[in-house]
């Protein structure tokens, strides 16, 4: 099983109505192998930079920026997901 990190490369997050950001975080679950044009090839979730929440949400492979990591650095990010949704 492959595990990946990604870069959000299209959508502009604009938590605090000042500053802009790229989403960045794991991908939970690989919905398509290759592109479609459904919209839906990736769940990505990441953590909200000011909000302290996680968020889940699709992403298209056109959006993101991927990053193969190995299990033991996806398993760690996940636990501090698991953290923060718990704060």
């Amino acid at each position: 099983m492959k595990y990946y990190a990604f870069r959000d490369l299209t959508h502009d997050g604009n938590a605090d109505g000042i500053t802009s950001y790229h989403a960045a975080g794991i991908v939970v679950e690989v919905y398509n192998e290759k592109a479609t044009f459904s919209g839906k090839d990736l769940v990505v979730s990441f953590i909200e930079p000011f909000g302290d929440t996680v968020t889940s949400t699709w992403r298209t492979y056109s959006e993101v920026e991927l990053f193969e990591i190995d299990e033991f650095t996806y398993g760690l990010v996940q636990k501090f997901h698991a953290k923060v949704s718990n704060i």
